[in-house]
């Protein structure tokens, strides 16, 4: 098998549990403190994520924990590209030293880097400039999972079943959070741009729709990458065995 120089350990492997755990422990933790300092805030309304952390109380809690989210984040998406570039490259080695596939991982990790960047901009801007970034992030974080489920799939052919991401419980996670995260988008983009063509009954809880969403989306997105977690100790195996021989 050709081997692959990429650093695939089990520090790598953590980083994909820990962009959940610390991603939805932030968010949690932000909206706590929020509630604490304003309570009277959520007798009007729901605050949105960014809302929350904008609080004198949850900003450095915030923007701590989401640059080490983000950071978790690149390692994770190096971690899988690693993965399935191994995957190629010992179930179908001609078309690893031809090259082939190349495209698509290219764009899994720049979409990937682009989404964990845009993750960051989000925490670090504020005004129309943070409502971009949002936007960026909602768009390529998307993107790359959609990506991402197209290139395991088509390596999962040519496995015949032994590359472990490629079947299992978990893939059908996150092929069901994908597809949850797509809606999430539309609906948010509908409530949240879109609150001239609503109903008119339903105008008054736009805010606390979008707001409702907005944490769902977030909460799916980093429970993709707990998701990955089991899947990506069973794909270290395999290959540490396969290495061995």
């Amino acid at each position: 098998m050709p081997r692959v120089h990429y650093a695939t350990g089990p520090g790598a492997t953590v980083c994909l549990l820990l962009v959940f755990l610390i991603g939805v422990a932030t968010c949690i933790a932000t909206m706590v403190l929020f509630y604490l300092a304003e309570p009277a805030h959520f007798a009007k309304r729901l605050p949105y994520i960014t809302h929350a952390a904008g609080s004198e109380a949850g900003f450095s809690l915030f923007t701590t924990g989401m640059l080490l989210t983000t950071a978790c984040i690149l390692r994770s998406v190096h971690l899988v590209v690693t993965l399935h570039t191994r995957a190629i490259s010992h179930f179908s080695p001609d078309d690893f030293r031809q090259g082939r596939w190349r495209w698509w991982k290219n764009l899994l990790w720049v979409l990937g880097m682009l989404f964990g960047l845009s993750l960051c901009g989000t925490v670090l801007s504020r005004g129309s400039l943070h409502v971009h970034f949002s936007l960026a992030f909602f768009v390529t974080i998307t993107l790359c999972f959609f990506v991402d489920l197209l290139l395991v799939k088509a390596i999962g052919r040519i496995a015949a079943g032994g590359y472990p991401p490629a079947v299992g419980g978990w893939m059908w996670l996150r092929r069901a959070i994908t597809g949850t995260l797509f809606v999430c988008g539309i609906l948010m983009a509908i409530f949240y741009y879109g609150k001239a063509y609503l109903p008119g009954w339903l105008v008054p809880q736009a805010h606390n729709i979008y707001a409702v969403i907005e944490y769902l989306f977030a909460f799916l997105a980093f429970g993709y990458s707990g998701a990955y977690f089991r899947d990506a100790l069973r794909a270290r195996g395999f290959f540490s065995r396969a290495e061995t021989r």
